[in-house]
């Protein structure tokens, strides 16, 4: 399987089961966030399947981590 068909299920499979808990907290930062990072990783996600050498998923998370850890 290839690892961006991977990517991509693992975030529907995020999506589905955090997204409704994100929505009854109410909190409409910690939602926002959470959509945020997802649909950043998801169109990265897609743009790498389409061979486009821009960004690739990993190398964005990486670096966010990276910068969070100090």
């Amino acid at each position: 399987m290839n690892w961006d068909w991977l990517l991509l299920l693992i975030l529907l499979f995020t999506a589905f089961t955090q997204l409704p808990s994100l929505l009854r907290l109410r909190s409409p930062q910690d939602t926002s966030v959470f959509c945020v990072f997802w649909l950043l990783t998801a169109s990265f996600t897609i743009a790498d399947m389409a061979g486009s050498t821009l960004i690739r998923p990993m190398n964005w998370v990486y670096s966010i981590i990276k910068m969070l850890s100090f």
